[in-house]
């Protein structure tokens, strides 16, 4: 067996152990309070299924948070997804013990349960870890780059839990024959906004010596990664184009943004409230602020939001985004931002079909043509309807560069489903608990462009 095979072996055996211990936890409960429970005589094949219900559940919220892919994150952030995943299926299953016994049902047993659970996976992931760095040793990793973008590409990358070792960096400039003898001395390769031409050869290489490679991709990437396979006869060829949808994709999502922002727009009025009369209380100024923005196509329309910055705020006549230590943002604003709170008034906009609940984040005009003026091709996120929340925001945060968003938006452009949206949605919900991602821009700049 290969070093990766055992490593896939160690893993898989650990998520089995996970997994077996978070459902016997379930079983238990299942079987000492509610198997006898009246209405439930499911006896034990009945009994099996919501079982087997309540795993189905658990995993796939695992597999939403990624809360098995050790390695991939640092050990805190492994128990956060962990934790994240509990909590989710826990509260569905609870519901659904609600509905079958026909009550309301004691929730601190689920609770005790999920304490049980949360020391479960401490340990697992604690484990896990261990395990996975004693197998995976560092990497010694070749960087390949052309300008000056790979600084912030390494900074990004020595925070990866994943071990590397960029001791070596070689310039395109330095010549392809020097390159490529270099690579038999590595077992992993960083390819960093390189030209396509020298970074395909530099690519076929490494897959001929199996290496691992590591790469930037660039707006053509991203297409090619959507395209559709046709086979002429012998002849292989993709087909690219702009995004499409079928008929019953854009009624289906359209309902599943209505009904979904109705509901939650009836479970957060109670919350809206409250803020409403804190922002009007504390400098008798508007409650919402509204903002003109770019959805589909460049169509303008003004988005809502609770207002987090003080009266006049753009007085100057300058628009920017909000910076590090922003004294335009009231102390209020500073909590319904980091809670999102603010963002809630935009269910309006999904309601009057201006916004969906998931795709690019609406722009606005005079940033979005800034941006194009200097990358044209940001133009191609307005191919879809703008959402309340996206690929760039879940994987992103508020300063993450113009290009890095670009990418992120056209990958889910290139990618776009309801399964896909309903991942980004549950994916939201971790995003709210992450302080980073409401970080701000640089102090004295307009734009998030570095």
């Amino acid at each position: 067996m290969q070093r990766k095979d055992i490593i896939s072996l160690i893993q898989f055996i650990l998520k089995l152990v996970l997994l077996t211990l978070v459902v016997s936890a379930f079983a238990w409960v299942w079987y000492q309070f509610f198997a006898e429970a009246p209405y439930v005589q499911y006896y034990r094949r009945g009994n099996w299924i919501v079982i087997f219900m309540y795993a189905v559940i658990y995993y796939g919220m695992c597999k939403i948070y990624s809360s098995f892919r050790v390695g991939y994150f640092s050990l805190p952030e492994l128990l956060f997804n962990q934790i994240i995943a509990l909590i989710l299926a826990n509260i569905i299953i609870y519901v659904f013990t609600c509905l079958v016994t026909l009550s309301l049902a004691n929730a601190l047993i689920y609770i005790a349960m999920t304490i049980v659970q949360f020391f479960a996976a401490f340990i697992w992931a604690y484990i896990a870890n261990k395990a996975y760095c004693w197998q995976t040793p560092k990497m010694d990793t070749l960087v390949i780059y052309q300008d000056d973008k790979v600084v912030e590409l390494l900074k990004k990358m020595g925070s990866y839990p994943q071990n590397f070792l960029f001791d070596t960096r070689m310039n395109i400039s330095e010549g392809m024959d020097q390159i490529l003898q270099s690579l038999q001395d590595y077992p992993a390769v960083l390819l960093c906004c390189l030209p396509s031409e020298p970074r395909d050869r530099i690519l076929r290489a490494c897959i001929l010596e199996k290496k691992n490679v590591y790469l930037t991709p660039n707006v053509g990437d991203i297409f090619i990664s959507g395209a559709k396979r046709i086979h002429l006869l012998d002849t292989p060829i993709l087909h690219c184009e702009a995004a499409t949808t079928t008929l019953e994709y854009r009624v289906a999502k359209h309902i599943v943004d209505f009904l979904a922002a109705l509901i939650m727009l009836v479970i957060a009025s109670p919350f809206m409230l409250i803020t409403a009369i804190i922002i009007k209380c504390y400098d008798r100024g508007p409650i919402l602020y509204k903002q003109e923005r770019l959805t589909q196509y460049g169509k303008r329309f003004y988005v809502y939001k609770f207002r987090s910055m003080i009266v006049n705020a753009e007085k100057d006549g300058v628009a920017r985004l909000s910076s590090k230590n922003d004294n335009r943002i009231t102390p209020i604003g500073k909590f319904i931002r980091a809670t999102r709170i603010d963002e809630l008034p935009q269910l309006i906009n999904v309601l009057s079909g201006n916004m969906s609940l998931v795709g690019p984040r609406p722009e606005r005009p005079v940033i979005a043509e800034q941006y194009c003026k200097k990358w044209p091709e940001f133009a191609l996120r307005l191919q879809v309807k703008a959402g309340l929340t996206g690929y760039a925001q879940i994987f992103g945060k508020y300063n993450t560069t113009p290009m890095d968003k670009l990418r992120l938006d056209l990958m889910y452009i290139a990618d776009h489903s309801l399964a896909q949206d309903f991942r980004i949605l549950f994916l939201t919900i971790k995003t709210v608990f992450m302080k980073d991602s409401t970080e701000g821009i640089e102090n004295g700049a307009t734009t998030a462009e570095k």
